[in-house]
Protein backbone atom coordinates (compact mmCIF):
# COMPACT_ATOMS: atom_id res chain seq x y z
CA UNK A 1 0.00 0.00 0.00
CA UNK A 2 2.88 2.07 0.74
CA UNK A 3 3.69 2.55 -2.66
CA UNK A 4 0.76 3.35 -4.50
CA UNK A 5 0.81 6.28 -1.62
CA UNK A 6 4.08 7.50 -3.13
CA UNK A 7 2.77 7.32 -6.70
CA UNK A 8 -0.10 8.49 -5.86
CA UNK A 9 1.49 11.61 -4.35
CA UNK A 10 4.12 11.92 -6.86
CA UNK A 11 1.50 12.55 -9.62
CA UNK A 12 -0.76 14.65 -7.84
CA UNK A 13 2.81 16.57 -6.63
CA UNK A 14 3.56 17.64 -10.40
CA UNK A 15 0.36 20.16 -10.38
CA UNK A 16 1.60 22.86 -8.37
CA UNK A 17 -1.66 24.03 -6.84
CA UNK A 18 -1.59 20.29 -5.35
CA UNK A 19 2.23 20.47 -4.19
CA UNK A 20 1.83 23.86 -3.00
CA UNK A 21 -1.38 22.78 -0.45
CA UNK A 22 0.68 19.51 0.66
CA UNK A 23 4.34 21.62 1.09
CA UNK A 24 2.26 24.34 3.15
CA UNK A 25 0.69 21.93 5.72
CA UNK A 26 1.53 23.01 9.42
CA UNK A 27 2.16 19.14 9.79
CA UNK A 28 3.44 16.14 8.71
CA UNK A 29 -0.23 14.47 10.14
CA UNK A 30 -1.85 17.31 7.92
CA UNK A 31 0.21 15.96 4.95
CA UNK A 32 -0.76 12.38 5.41
CA UNK A 33 -4.56 13.48 5.58
CA UNK A 34 -3.47 15.08 1.68
CA UNK A 35 -2.18 12.29 0.72
CA UNK A 36 -4.82 10.17 1.55
CA UNK A 37 -7.54 12.88 0.15
CA UNK A 38 -5.01 12.50 -2.84
CA UNK A 39 -5.32 8.43 -2.62
CA UNK A 40 -9.45 8.60 -2.18
CA UNK A 41 -10.04 10.85 -4.93
CA UNK A 42 -8.41 7.87 -7.41
CA UNK A 43 -9.37 5.17 -5.89
CA UNK A 44 -12.64 5.45 -3.61
CA UNK A 45 -11.93 2.18 -1.00
CA UNK A 46 -13.23 1.44 2.26
CA UNK A 47 -9.62 0.95 3.05
CA UNK A 48 -8.40 4.59 2.06
CA UNK A 49 -11.57 6.04 3.64
CA UNK A 50 -11.06 4.57 6.86
CA UNK A 51 -7.19 5.45 7.15
CA UNK A 52 -8.72 8.76 6.29
CA UNK A 53 -11.11 8.95 9.00
CA UNK A 54 -8.36 7.55 11.55
CA UNK A 55 -5.87 10.22 10.40
CA UNK A 56 -8.23 13.00 10.89
CA UNK A 57 -8.23 12.19 14.21
CA UNK A 58 -5.13 12.79 14.67
CA UNK A 59 -5.32 16.86 13.40
CA UNK A 60 -5.31 19.72 15.04
CA UNK A 61 -6.20 23.10 15.16
CA UNK A 62 -3.81 24.22 12.58
CA UNK A 63 -4.62 21.44 10.60
CA UNK A 64 -8.18 21.94 10.24
CA UNK A 65 -7.35 25.75 9.48
CA UNK A 66 -5.20 24.88 6.68
CA UNK A 67 -7.30 22.06 5.21
CA UNK A 68 -10.50 24.69 5.22
CA UNK A 69 -8.76 27.65 3.61
CA UNK A 70 -7.73 24.86 0.67
CA UNK A 71 -11.34 23.00 0.40
CA UNK A 72 -12.60 25.49 -1.75
CA UNK A 73 -16.48 25.58 -2.78
CA UNK A 74 -16.93 21.74 -1.80
CA UNK A 75 -19.35 20.02 0.91
CA UNK A 76 -16.49 19.79 3.07
CA UNK A 77 -16.08 22.94 4.18
CA UNK A 78 -18.93 22.57 6.37
CA UNK A 79 -17.65 19.56 7.99
CA UNK A 80 -14.13 21.50 8.59
CA UNK A 81 -15.08 23.85 9.78
CA UNK A 82 -17.51 22.19 12.24
CA UNK A 83 -14.16 20.74 13.69
CA UNK A 84 -12.59 24.08 13.51
CA UNK A 85 -15.14 25.56 15.80
CA UNK A 86 -15.18 22.25 18.02
CA UNK A 87 -11.21 22.99 18.71
CA UNK A 88 -11.64 26.55 19.71
CA UNK A 89 -11.03 27.97 16.41
CA UNK A 90 -13.24 30.36 14.31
Amino acid sequence: MKEKYEETLREWLKNPHWREYYEKAPSEKCRDVIMLEFLYSEEETEEVEEALSAAEKELGLQDWQHLYRWCGNSPEKKRIHDRIVALGGE
